[in-house]
């Protein structure tokens, strides 16, 4: 490189670190503070209105549980991710799946845990160490239709044309249900209150099971 060459590289550099650096800085803050804003009109979701609210989400107590909700933004290690959290007295484990959405369908699929019920075994997969209580816990009616409820995903998937995933576990005393690809739909008030209680109602069932 010669000298006229080293002198533009230089000036670049120096112009990158002078107006480049600080609007990106500029520019996060500012979607940091759009996020916030989201989350602030979901303040009333929790108990007495009173929460923790972040650019990530936000946290407090629904119906006296410990509650947390939660987006991901999209990026190269995975895509954007909503997760709604409730704490679980539960001392055993499980997960569920869309089968469909992971290309798991039908009983077919090796090891697979099944709970004896077509249409679950056909929709979901399964996995739980404790096998016998977990098939209880599903097949009772009330679960059922909550398990396929909230674990069916919405029409319409995330703008970038993916198919919604949702997922539902129960691990280290917490419920947690997530979604990824998730339409702006999933994120409104009155969608994340009724999930929100569905996942109350299946916790107390999980706790006296």
């Amino acid at each position: 490189m010669n000298q006229t060459g080293g002198i533009i590289f230089t000036t670049i550099i120096g112009l990158w670190l002078v107006i480049g650096i600080p609007w990106l800085i500029v520019k996060s803050r500012k979607a940091g503070k759009a996020q916030r804003a989201k989350f602030e009109k979901l303040r009333g979701l929790m108990d007495g209105g009173e929460a923790k609210v972040g650019a990530w989400g936000l946290e407090g107590r629904f119906r006296g549980r410990q509650a947390r909700v939660e987006v991901r933004p999209g990026s190269r290690r995975g895509p954007p991710r909503l997760s709604v959290r409730l704490d679980c007295s539960a001392r055993w484990g499980f997960y569920i799946v869309d089968a469909h959405r992971v290309g798991l369908r039908g009983p077919e699929v090796p090891d697979r845990l099944q709970v004896g019920d077509a249409d679950l075994d056909q929709r979901f997969l399964f996995g739980s160490k404790d096998a016998e209580r977990f098939k209880k816990w599903a097949l009772a009616p009330e679960n059922k239709k909550e398990i396929a409820n909230c674990l069916t995903p919405s029409a319409s998937g995330d703008t970038t044309g993916w198919s919604e995933r949702r997922f539902l576990e129960l691990s280290h005393r917490r419920l947690e249900w997530r979604a990824t690809h998730y339409p702006d739909e999933d994120l409104a008030p009155e969608a994340l209150r009724g999930l929100s209680e569905t996942l109350d109602q299946l916790a107390r069932s999980l706790e006296s099971s």
